[in-house]
């Protein structure tokens, strides 16, 4: 089935400031009305990945719909002391509409059974921008700076035609390697992009 999208509306008279202390991205300094952005959790993990934009003084954040009320969920353990708003929006984009294309254009998106699985390294994020290493601290901020300034990083995102049908984070075994499958293509050719 086709995935969904939907959207967060972050709204409030500290919104960017809040977005600032908690995303990856660097929501000061948007260079395009669209961005990848993504979201970590204290152990750096990627709990969301989503297009950020700003209308007006107001952040949309959009993602699968199947994460929407467990990223509103998280962010609001933080929100709730500040006087920011998280509304829920059926509103779409074409984000997901062709999951084959982000698969092809190296785009991982996060879905429930990936939720914390793993870091933005793992996934081409800091490449595609959506991961800032100089706007300073934000959730997970140091794991992500360590992994990479001093880690080695031996997983990394791939896309391959797989032979069947997989879940999303099943880890299977291809060509005598450890994979994890990210995205899965909804078409016959199970075009899947994983972490190798």
């Amino acid at each position: 089935m086709q995935p969904t999208n939907a959207t967060i509306i972050v709204s409030g008279p500290n919104a960017a400031k809040f977005l600032q202390g908690q995303l990856c991205c660097d929501i000061n300094n948007l260079q395009a009305k669209k961005q990848l952005g993504a979201y970590c959790n204290i152990k750096g993990r990627v709990v969301a990945i989503f297009n950020v934009n700003k209308q007006g003084d107001d952040f949309h954040l959009t993602m699968p719909s199947e994460i929407i009320q467990a990223t509103i969920d998280d962010l609001n353990q933080y929100a709730k002391f500040t006087k920011i708003k998280l509304t829920p929006s059926t509103a779409t984009s074409s984000f997901l509409i062709d999951e084959l294309h982000n698969i092809k254009s190296g785009i991982p998106l996060i879905y429930t059974a990936t939720i914390g699985k793993f870091l933005p390294h793992h996934l081409n994020l800091i490449a595609l921008g959506a991961v800032s290493l100089t706007k300073g601290c934000y959730r997970g901020q140091e794991i992500v700076a360590r992994m990479e300034y001093r880690g080695k990083i031996k997983r990394k995102l791939a896309h391959c035609v797989l032979d069947k049908n997989y879940k999303l984070g099943d880890k299977i075994e291809l060509n005598n390697q450890s994979v994890s499958i990210v995205n899965i293509a909804a078409d016959n050719l199970h075009f899947a992009s994983l972490v190798t």
